[in-house]
């Protein structure tokens, strides 16, 4: 059910039964945090992450993106930056292609370009066009 909620963009009720919830695995936590991710609350997304940490649940890969999604959203490159290197160092979380994509798009918005290019040449995989997805001519 937070997930629903989450899915339909109410934050209000998807916190609302998330705090009402006796126990809360990975799963309710992500789906959470990605609804204030997703909705824009990005700085809410992040304190949840953050509570959930200090609770003992570890996140997942999908934790990790909706996190990334926060930062993108508020603009902080720091944070993103420290989000990135505490999931994959502390967590122990591989980051994927899709983890790669928002951290070079948030160095790249953030003016940060040679940032952005290191990072590129780093990723274990070749990158193609928008993280994935083939731009067709």
């Amino acid at each position: 059910m937070v997930a629903a909620y989450a899915l339909n963009g109410n934050v209000i009720g998807c916190r609302r039964l998330f705090d009402a919830m006796p126990s809360r695995d990975v799963v309710s936590w992500t789906a959470v945090i990605t609804a204030f991710a997703h909705c824009g609350e990005g700085e809410k997304a992040l304190d949840l992450f953050l509570a959930m940490a200090l609770e003992g649940c570890d996140p997942n890969e999908v934790t990790f993106r909706s996190v990334l999604s926060a930062c993108a959203y508020i603009g902080s490159v720091d944070r993103s930056r420290d989000f990135f290197l505490l999931v994959t160092g502390d967590f122990g979380i591989a980051p994927g292609r899709d983890h790669f994509v928002y951290m070079i798009d948030i160095f790249g918005r953030g003016g940060q370009l040679e940032n952005a290019e290191e990072l590129l040449r780093a990723m274990p995989f070749a990158p193609d066009a928008l993280g994935g997805l083939r731009i067709e001519r």
